[in-house]
């Protein structure tokens, strides 16, 4: 072989290797996107069913003592309307359960929504934190959230990954996950 002919092989095999690397290189180093639709994940999960039922069931439990509270005013009534006569004894206490049924249901309503922000918070954190852990695990690089509001306006149907998030986080809630 001649001078030359060494020169371009040792040349080739410098360019296949260069080739190879920075394949190899862009191959590990491509980010690996997916997105979640957040309202169908929100829904689905099982901690946020939990939460809703025990919402529902403090809601319902309010609402009969506010109840009670207005059936016990409405009997009184119906009471001091038969006698016909109503003592400033009688209105005084007609005032008074008025008054304690209207600052009852004030604050009924300030507690709901209070549990009701106290637990959409503690929802959206461990959502949050399941999702994290899904993308390290699953190596994404990113994952974006797909809602109504424009977040994102357009994804491959292959790069949705929602239906392998919930499964991973309803799991990992119940204390089944990695």
């Amino acid at each position: 072989m001649t001078k030359n002919s060494n020169i371009i092989l040792i040349a080739v095999i410098i360019l296949s290797l260069a080739s190879i690397s920075i394949s190899l290189f862009l191959l590990v180093t491509t980010p690996k996107p997916g997105y979640i639709e957040i309202g169908k994940l929100y829904a689905a999960f099982n901690y946020k069913k939990e939460l809703e039922a025990d919402y529902k069931n403090v809601e319902s439990r309010r609402k009969t003592i506010l109840d009670s509270l207005k059936l016990n005013y409405n009997v009184q009534i119906a009471q001091y309307h038969q006698n016909k006569v109503l003592s400033s004894e009688a209105t005084r206490q007609i005032q008074l359960m008025q008054e304690q049924y209207k600052m009852k249901e004030e604050q009924f309503k300030q507690d709901n929504t209070a549990l009701a922000d106290k637990y959409t918070q503690q929802i959206l954190s461990q959502l949050n934190q399941y999702v994290q852990e899904f993308g390290k695990i699953n190596n994404y690089s990113y994952i974006f959230g797909a809602n109504s509001s424009g977040t994102l306006m357009y994804a491959r149907d292959a790069d949705n990954i929602t239906d392998k998030v919930l499964t991973f986080i309803n799991k990992k809630y119940e204390g089944k996950g990695k």
